[in-house]
């Protein structure tokens, strides 16, 4: 235990996975010293808990952990927990009682820049959102360590793609429209590996009566297209371009309806922007942290939102 209090660590990782590896990287690019915890070493975390040095704590463990770590750490310490929260509906009704302002969930699709155009619908005059298709999808389950991940053990990860990939567009489309209801998701595993789900496909409900559809998949070539129907525009996201069209009144010389032009138009590195996503995410939260600022209660309702619709 020694050997961690000495070198003095400003920063507590629990899980040594993917997403841990990505923050890692982050917080060595700031110069914040932190240590990581796995399952070899958590004996020492009790002692880490009441260690003065650590300010922050990144939980990127296994979602049936996350309320357990939460549960740990007393409200001085400011805590990033990945998403989502909990995976278990009875661990969400405690999750709720342990409100703090030091307490933040990273959804880091909302600093995307799929999101920073839906924030900005005003200013490109779409109008009301009317309809939506998202699809999300790349060959994780091929991989030869899915069988023996986290992520195929429904024991972990009871509904599987689902609670790893969708929960973050369910999120994005709670946080801009609210979403009324989701109907029943069909939970597929097509590559048989493991006993969780690789293959989810959903249908939510928005308050203004709209419908989006959202496919993801771990068992499916890499893909991503996102389609957004509002009443006097649209947004397509597909093969690494952002386009917007607009308006909806846009006649050919007889008369006739005709595609609005491209008034919009990005190009993007889906790789790029979801790492310039989770450190604008990170940034977010260490800023706050930093000059000890609550986290806003209204990220932590709208976490607890999504999380509820993921568990409907």
């Amino acid at each position: 235990m020694r050997r961690y209090i000495q070198v003095k660590s400003q920063a507590a990782i629990i899980g040594n996975g993917s997403q841990s590896a990505r923050i890692q990287k982050i917080l060595k690019k700031k110069g914040i010293k932190f240590s990581v915890f796995t399952r070899k070493n958590l004996s020492c975390l009790k002692k880490v808990i009441s260690n003065d040095d650590i300010l922050y704590v990144f939980i990127c463990s296994p979602n049936n952990t996350h309320l357990k770590y939460i549960k740990q750490f007393d409200k001085k310490k400011f805590i990033f927990c990945e998403k989502p929260p909990v995976n278990k509906f009875s661990d969400l009704k405690k999750l709720k009682s342990l409100y703090t302002k030091n307490l933040y969930f990273n959804y880091n699709y909302r600093f995307s820049s799929i999101a920073k155009i839906i924030e900005q619908r005003k200013k490109y005059k779409l109008g009301e959102l009317l309809h939506g298709n998202i699809i999300v999808g790349h060959g994780l389950a091929s991989k030869k360590d899915y069988a023996y991940s986290w992520r195929s053990n429904r024991r972990k990860c009871p509904k599987g793609v689902f609670e790893i990939v969708s929960i973050h567009l369910i999120d994005i489309i709670n946080f801009y429209f609210d979403i009324k209801k989701i109907d029943r998701p069909q939970l597929l595993n097509y590559s048989n590996i493991g006993n969780s789900y690789d293959t989810s496909f959903i249908s939510l409900k928005l308050k203004n009566k709209s419908k989006i559809n959202i496919f993801t998949s771990y068992f499916t070539p890499y893909h991503e297209e996102w389609s957004l129907i509002f009443s006097n525009g649209v947004i397509k996201y597909e093969n690494n371009i952002i386009t917007i069209r607009g308006p909806r009144s846009t006649f050919d010389k007889k008369g006739f309806f005709k595609k609005p032009k491209i008034i919009f138009r990005k190009n993007i590195s889906e790789e790029k922007d979801y790492n310039f996503s989770l450190h604008n995410s990170v940034e977010y939260f260490l800023n706050l942290a930093k000059n000890s600022k609550a986290i806003p209660k209204k990220l932590f309702n709208k976490a607890i939102q999504s999380n509820s619709i993921l568990l409907m």
